[in-house]
């Protein structure tokens, strides 16, 4: 009958109800038990909560490819980007007891693991136990009298002029420990291959391209700290070589920002003192009074624009990539919590620069300024100026700038956000006036005489090719690394000169005479 039926459809709701209840509640005492137990870090191990790690409660189940563009879309149950991202603060405050995020899907990047506070921000050990912290960092202190504690670091482009002199002075000078990634290693071959006893266990080499090595992630993950110093840096390559050059400095470094802001890693990502492209002053008229006047021609981090030539000059695809992975990694600290220093070199110099054509380097290649000037010296060739050398730059001795490095690692409260021009602006000259002191100083270390005529006069577009363009003068203002990190260069540019120079004739001057030998003997085999 209908009402049997009636009945019959009521219990089995009744039933059905109950059993939800049931169900409902299963997973309410589940997640319960799931919020008591620690935190799943990487490898299966407990870690505390509010770690930094993506691992554990706020993973995402399923990250974007490109999380650091993350499209609104980013995941299925997340529609839009949190409505109000935390603000980004240069120095950030210490939180003692993080509090997990109200995104679910990402992180606070405010939380840190005991591990990842600042060394000011921890409480300092009294006594016997200060002196445990003080033995176990190899007895270095920052510069605010904090223990340095030991790190691991991944340097991207080691085998390099910077890499090398940076690897061998955290192995000469710290505890630290370095994983070394390069396509070659050549220059610390003598630290890797294989690593002296005193440093085994200290340093280790990968060979990889990070463009596309699937290695790299788990590298970063391994380090405390990255140091990314991978890149297309010769102005000849700007012009003729402009899609190399922007995907080097700009694609290719994606993936290492990716991988630093997903895994709550430092970075220090060097850039160049080209982002600040032409000064103000390069655009009034050369007689011009303002032309003198400091604040058209010194360039500051937070302050100066970044005035580039016309698209039609290519030489300005590396400065417009490199500014643009800049904005990038600034980027991922405002919103994403992106622990970050940059670096803006200008002209670091020393032995290990660059290449010698033809010895340590393709014949055709043209290397920086004082390679090229080296390589003219070494051949006996005069000095090639382009447009006359009129050209204004400073010079920084490669030993004082690694020093200024090496405070940014140990020091991340002060450094931490901060974008730092590197260089000397006492060793100011003209290209000209630098080619007139290294024709000096070489005539000294190698006891050969100068050439009659030392420098000759050529085009930017006989030197480099169509579509250069260059800029006037550089020089850096160092008030904020000098506020923040205490650093001043030290080495005049004779000195340093002198010291490059005598490398340069000890290391290429027979090899160069040979090829030359085999290069006039050529045409009549």
């Amino acid at each position: 009958s209908i009402t049997t039926k009636s009945n019959q459809l009521t219990k089995h709701n009744r039933q059905a109800s109950k059993a939800s209840k049931e169900e409902n509640l299963k997973k309410h005492l589940i997640i319960n038990k799931e919020k008591e137990r620690p935190i799943e870090r990487d490898g299966g191990r407990p870690g505390p909560q509010g770690s930094g790690s993506r691992s554990g409660r706020w993973a995402h189940p399923t990250p974007h490819p490109h999380s650091f563009l993350r499209p609104l879309h980013s995941s299925p149950s997340v529609k839009y980007r949190h409505p109000t991202p935390p603000p980004y603060h240069r120095h950030r405050r210490r939180i003692d007891n993080p509090q997990p995020s109200p995104n679910p899907t990402r992180p606070d990047p405010h939380a840190h693991s005991p591990s990842r506070i600042r060394p000011s921000a921890r409480p300092r050990r009294a006594t016997a136990g200060g002196e445990r912290e003080s033995m176990a960092s190899g007895g270095r202190t920052d510069l605010d009298g904090a223990a340095v504690a030991p790190l691991t670091i991944c340097v991207i482009g080691a085998g390099g002029f910077i890499g090398s002199h940076l690897c061998e002075k955290l192995m000469a000078e710290t505890p630290h420990t370095v994983l070394a990634l390069d396509v070659y290693c050549d220059k610390i071959r003598h630290l890797v291959d294989p690593p002296p006893p005193h440093l085994a266990g200290r340093i280790a080499f990968h060979r990889l391209n990070i463009k596309n090595d699937s290695r790299l992630e788990g590298l970063i993950k391994m380090a405390d700290l990255t140091i990314n110093l991978a890149a297309i840096c010769t102005p000849a390559d700007y012009n003729t070589r402009p899609l190399d050059t922007i995907y080097s400095n700009f694609i290719d470094a994606l993936p290492v920002v990716k991988y630093c802001s997903e895994n709550s890693k430092r970075l220090i990502h060097f850039s160049t003192c080209e982002v600040y492209g032409k000064t103000i002053g390069s655009f009034l008229p050369k007689d011009h009074p303002l032309r003198k006047e400091p604040e058209f021609y010194v360039l500051t981090e937070d302050e100066s624009p970044c005035i580039f030539g016309p698209i039609v000059k290519q030489r300005w695809s590396y400065a417009c990539a490199k500014q643009l992975i800049e904005r990038l990694v600034f980027a991922e600290g405002a919103e994403n919590g992106l622990e970050f220093t940059i670096v803006r070199p200008f002209n670091w110099i020393g032995p290990r620069m660059d290449f010698i054509p033809g010895v340590d380097g393709p014949s055709e290649g043209v290397p920086r300024v004082l390679a090229c000037f080296s390589n003219n010296l070494l051949r006996r060739e005069p000095l090639k100026l382009v447009d006359g050398g009129e050209s204004q730059r400073t010079f920084v001795y490669i030993k004082d700038a690694i020093e200024a490095v090496l405070l940014m690692i140990e020091n991340p409260a002060r450094a931490n956000g901060h974008i730092f021009n590197v260089g000397n602006p006492d060793n100011e000259v003209t290209v000209r006036e630098l080619a007139e002191m290294m024709t000096e100083v070489y005539a000294k270390v190698s006891g050969e005489p100068p050439l009659e005529e030392p420098v000759v006069d050529v085009s930017a577009k006989e030197f480099y090719g169509e579509g250069y363009d260059d800029s006037d003068k550089r020089i850096p203002d160092m008030t904020l690394i000098n506020k923040q990190l205490g650093w001043n260069p030290k080495t005049p540019l004779k000195d340093l000169l002198e010291t490059t120079l005598t490398y340069q004739h000890k290391t290429y001057k027979e090899a160069v005479k040979t090829q030359m030998c085999l290069a006039t003997a050529t045409p009549s085999s």
